[in-house]
């Protein structure tokens, strides 16, 4: 996911069920990281980051072709366990 759109996936990772999600970014941005930290105080999750150098199988592939490749920039690995939020206003049936 390119740096415009981090924040949101990071906030829809937060509320997912309580079950872990992983998501590969390109390089975190700054509003990404004070998202971050926003995340952990107001949903009290926190991230696990990893860094990568290179994703498994480039062997073969050219990364000019590949889509969604940042060419020679290192991805992240983002990982948290949801807080499993339920719309408690909807009606259930």
């Amino acid at each position: 996911i390119d740096t415009h759109c981090q924040a949101f996936a990071l906030m829809l990772m937060c509320l997912t069920p309580e079950d872990v999600s992983r998501i590969r970014l390109g390089p975190l941005s700054g509003y990404s990281i004070v998202a971050l930290r926003l995340f952990k105080e107001a949903f009290g999750t926190e991230f696990k980051l990893r860094v990568e150098q290179e994703a498994a199988g480039d062997d073969d592939i050219d990364s000019d072709e590949e889509e969604g490749r940042y060419r020679g920039e290192r991805t992240v690995i983002c990982s948290c366990l949801g807080i499993g939020y339920r719309n408690m206003a909807r009606a259930s049936t």
